[in-house]
């Protein structure tokens, strides 16, 4: 199975879950509310790192047939091991530009930072 895209079907809608890649955070990043000794507890109890947290991140390409929907666009250059969203599309015979829908229902900071920058400018 490929790691990189899951597909699957809601009612006649067809999904694809999609990688930009992954990213690696100090555990303090990723658990701001919780105490150290608690999510370094959870953590030991999964047998995963103490020192890091690798986050993917996900987007989901919807074809209603009417449309053909991105929800999301990953993190874009924000490391080394992201922005591999198209290249990811275009592997499953999805051309990018055929998207006519985009939903986001969150923003990092590199996407807030681009879309500052082409406004402004």
């Amino acid at each position: 199975m490929d790691t990189e895209t899951y597909r699957f079907k809601i009612g006649a809608f067809h999904c694809l879950a999609v990688s930009d890649g992954t990213f690696v955070y100090p555990p303090a990043m990723v658990f701001v509310n919780a105490r150290k000794e608690d999510y370094e507890g959870a953590l030991g109890e999964r047998q995963l790192p103490l020192d890091e947290v690798e986050t993917p991140y996900i987007c989901l390409f919807i074809d209603t047939v009417a449309h053909r929907v991105l929800v999301d666009t990953g993190a874009g250059k924000l490391a080394p091991t992201t922005g591999q969203l198209v290249k990811n599309l275009q592997s499953e015979g999805i051309d990018p530009g055929t998207i006519d829908t985009v939903l986001l229902t969150h923003a990092h900071p590199t996407t807030l930072a681009a879309t500052w920058t082409r406004t402004a400018t």
